[in-house]
């Protein structure tokens, strides 16, 4: 199936925030690909959303990537965009207490997700020679808190790789930008902390849409925070 729109995987696309994207490229005449590790349970009710290619994949694992994009690209003949929203948050110990399973955890979905994504999607892109990658670091990023640790370290890889990768990629006509939100306002998150100040999914939604869109072409290695009045 060939389409004269642009083509958009997103990873979690189940999740909160991945459906929240998903829904905005729709509005943006985008065709999407749901990726995601489980299949839906049920309807969303959205029909465009609940229309649109599934593709079940653990996004941590190259081999299990590398078979979705096989399909993306035998049912589009492309991908066109990327929005990578699958990672991991947990509070931790102190440093010193810190263990390589609470290290790695937050390694596995947020660096490695990464990693073994962008291994399947962006050859294809390289040989189109255009493409935009949308990666997901957090606002905490860029300093160090207690109980942090392994999360903020594994959120700024996601920053450093996203540098990395958009130094190597730019010139092949690929830009590759990330997002710094902070606590998105979710079920969960609103059930965890409250009356707490919070950035709405459809406003990281509309940043990651821009950042895909013919409009940020020369934006590369972007680390853009989204705040909302935090």
């Amino acid at each position: 199936m060939s389409s004269s729109k642009p083509v958009a995987m997103i990873t979690g696309a189940s999740g909160n925030l991945g459906r929240a994207v998903a829904l905005k490229l729709l509005a943006d005449d985008f065709e999407i690909v749901r990726a995601d590790g489980l299949q839906p349970k049920s309807a969303s009710g959205h029909q465009a959303y609940d229309e649109s290619l599934f593709v079940q994949a653990d996004a941590t694992s190259q081999v299990s990537m590398g078979k979705a994009v096989e399909e993306i690209l035998t049912h589009f003949g492309r991908i066109d965009a990327l929005v990578h929203t699958v990672g991991g948050f947990a509070m931790g110990k102190m440093v010193h207490e810190t263990s390589d399973q609470d290290l790695d955890a937050m390694m596995h979905l947020n660096v490695r997700s990464l990693l073994a994504t962008a291994h399947a999607v962006v050859p294809p892109m390289i040989a189109k020679g255009k493409g935009s990658v949308v990666f997901i670091s957090a606002a905490t990023s860029g300093k160090g808190l207690a109980g942090m640790g392994a999360y903020i370290a594994a959120k700024s890889a996601v920053a450093r790789l996203t540098e990395s990768m958009s130094d190597e990629l730019r010139h092949k006509g690929i830009n590759v930008n990330c997002i710094m939100p902070s606590t998105m306002e979710t079920p969960q998150n609103r059930a965890a902390i409250g009356n707490a100040v919070m950035v709405s999914l459809e406003d990281v939604a509309n940043v990651c849409a821009f950042l895909v869109s013919d409009g940020a072409r020369s934006v590369h290695g972007a680390s853009i925070p989204v705040r909302g009045l935090t």
